[in-house]
């Protein structure tokens, strides 16, 4: 296309830059800093203040279109440089263009992450203008726009990974595989709930406010006998390696459960279940918690010395390393 083409474009663009980072921006910026100085970062301010085009597939065809040559230039990570990659053969450009194509219809917003790769557009012998590809490489922002464009899919990190960039389709291999393992554990933790109160959890979780009195109003009329309610939440919180990590909310319901029994409650129980009964490593859980260290420790320290030797035993066998220190603190051997 011609040169006078790329300047009417050039021009619209920016008029769009102009309003953005000068116009609305001068009197925003200065109601943020007599209002609310050093909470809001500039560009932030300059996202909220403004009300410019949103991202769009047409915007990124029309430079495109002007453009004979693509470079994509890579963000330093680990302290070392990654070499650019350099298009110019027509179809190459098309299919890297099909990769970072646009979602109107999610478009929008502003990330707060950095920028992985730049993508700069070359045309009559010089450098039409800059796109980058922010963190995770489904995203574009181009400072013409109000908000970002997400695009439409994930095959950039795999026409990356062909030309010699692999790290953000490992990184999505890594996501998607620790995904899998959180979805794995919270299987397995929803698989140790009592069966009396299954329903009863999961309406609290949907109900968080008033989900918990409802909880133990129903543990107390499946169990009844407060032995046998300590048992089946101890059973709960200890049926599985590792758990109790703030993952997910139903981890934090047994724990306040067992704090509403009687300490001799608790010890019934301890003292009718198995050596190696899962019972074991819920009541370490329960005893070296947060609130019990820090608002019941008498409680802990009470432990009868034979059931104190078995809970050092079965902190041992927990993975996280807190529970050895703290189970070392409370019950030395």
């Amino acid at each position: 296309m011609a040169a006078s083409s790329f300047d009417r474009f050039r021009v619209r663009v920016f008029r769009q830059r102009l309003w953005r980072r000068w116009t609305q921006p001068r009197i925003f910026r200065r109601m943020v800093s007599l209002g609310s100085r050093g909470i809001m970062a500039p560009e932030i301010a300059n996202f909220l203040a403004t009300n410019g085009p949103r991202p769009s597939q047409a915007n990124v065809d029309r430079l495109a279109s002007f453009a004979d040559r693509l470079v994509i230039e890579f963000r330093p990570m680990g302290g070392s440089a990654k070499p650019p990659i350099e298009l110019r053969a027509p179809d190459e450009i098309a299919r890297f263009l099909h990769c970072i194509r646009l979602a109107p219809e999610q478009s929008g917003g502003h990330l707060l992450t950095f920028a992985f790769a730049r993508v700069q557009f070359h045309g009559f012998g010089r450098v039409l203008d800059t796109v980058e590809i922010l963190c995770g490489g489904g995203t574009l922002r181009w400072d013409a726009w109000h908000g970002d464009g997400h695009m439409a899919d994930d095959s950039l990190p795999g026409w990356l990974a062909e030309h010699g960039h692999p790290e953000l389709l490992e990184e999505r291999e890594d996501t998607r595989r620790r995904r899998e393992e959180d979805r794995k554990r919270i299987d397995a933790w929803d698989a140790c709930i009592p069966e009396p109160l299954r329903r009863a959890a999961e309406w609290t979780n949907k109900h968080p406010e008033e989900g918990l009195d409802h909880l133990k109003q129903t543990a107390a009329k499946a169990f009844p006998d407060p032995k046998a309610r300590a048992t089946a939440l101890l059973r709960w919180v200890g049926g599985v390696e590792p758990i109790y990590s703030g993952y997910t909310s139903t981890e934090a319901y047994p724990l306040d459960l067992l704090r509403d029994l009687q300490p001799e409650a608790v010890i019934a129980a301890l003292r009718s279940a198995s050596p190696d009964g899962p019972e074991w490593k819920g009541a370490v859980r329960h005893y070296l918690s947060w609130e019990m260290q820090n608002k019941r420790e008498r409680e802990i320290r009470a432990v009868p010395p034979d059931l104190a030797k078995q809970l050092r035993s079965a902190a041992l066998q927990c993975t996280d390393d807190y529970y050895h220190e703290r189970a070392a603190k409370y019950w030395p051997g």
